[in-house]
């Protein structure tokens, strides 16, 4: 991450891109990171509107299943980068799932990476904080706190 490249692009009218943005995530440079959100960087785009609008050489460089900073960032066990783009004024629904039904806290059980169950604990705080007084949070479901091979073993199963 040069600061100083970042600094010059940014302050000469370039906007922050979706996948400047990403691999700030990905290559856990925080301050990137910070300066990209400060000059307005989404943190949280719809990843449906990222592929819709992302025909471009955008499109061709992003991962299935890391179309926006937190998903690119869940299950690299970065829980700085995860804490920065949860808190970043762009962050617009970390109740969010994906096409498969699956919220940010079953993605990083499924990722199992470094440090997933203190991400699990930090994305469910953000899902919790975010949510409608009154409603139940996710944490009540009955197979949350499992492993995530035992997740595994338990959707292949109910999926037969």
């Amino acid at each position: 991450g040069d600061m100083e490249m970042v600094g010059k692009l940014l302050e000469s009218g370039n906007a922050p891109d979706v996948e400047s943005v990403i691999l700030a995530a990905k290559g856990g440079h925080d301050d990137v990171l910070n300066f990209l959100l400060a000059f307005g960087a989404d943190s949280d785009p719809d990843p449906q509107e990222v592929h819709r609008h992302g025909r471009d050489k955008t499109a061709a460089s992003l991962l299935p299943g890391e179309e926006t900073p937190l998903l690119a960032t869940i299950g690299r066990g970065n829980l700085n980068i995860l804490k920065l783009l949860l808190k970043s004024e762009t962050m617009k629904n970390p109740r969010r799932t994906d096409s498969k039904g699956r919220t940010y806290m079953d993605i990083a059980r499924e990722r199992a990476g470094e440090n997933w169950e203190e991400e699990v604990r930090i994305l469910q705080k953000a899902y919790d904080d975010a949510g409608p007084k009154g409603k139940k949070s996710l944490r009540d479901k009955s197979n949350r706190d499992v492993s995530p091979s035992a997740s595994r073993k338990q959707s292949s199963s109910s999926t037969k």
